[in-house]
């Protein structure tokens, strides 16, 4: 189960490993053992694919469901959600997409 105190170290570098690997400290890096890192991106991704209207029901059932069991504390799975919603802000959502025109050129 991933912690608040994970979340805190992931959302401290919103998510980027590269960063994290670089400048996490070593009560940080000793906090975030192998996997926790890619489970919270996988659920992160899912999640914001979910809230973005562009995943499939079955899809997000199973994404909902691993979150909900990887983040069974309230803490950890509101500090994940708040990443989620910034991503989905940053890059807009499936209903915004399909509202923007294309410049595609149709021959």
């Amino acid at each position: 189960m991933i912690s608040p105190s994970q979340m805190a170290v992931y959302a401290r570098f919103d998510g980027d490993a590269d960063q994290f690997a670089r400048f996490g400290t070593a009560a940080e890096q000793a906090l975030m053992p192998d996997g926790v890192w890619e489970a919270v991106d996988r659920i992160r991704d899912g999640l914001a694919r979910v809230r973005s209207g562009v995943a499939a029901p079955e899809y997000a059932a199973r994404v909902e469901a691993e979150g909900a069991r990887e983040l069974a504390d309230p803490a950890a799975r509101d500090m994940l959600m708040r990443l989620v919603d910034a991503d989905v802000r940053r890059h807009g959502s499936a209903a915004d997409e399909s509202s923007k025109p294309t410049n595609a050129r149709v021959d």
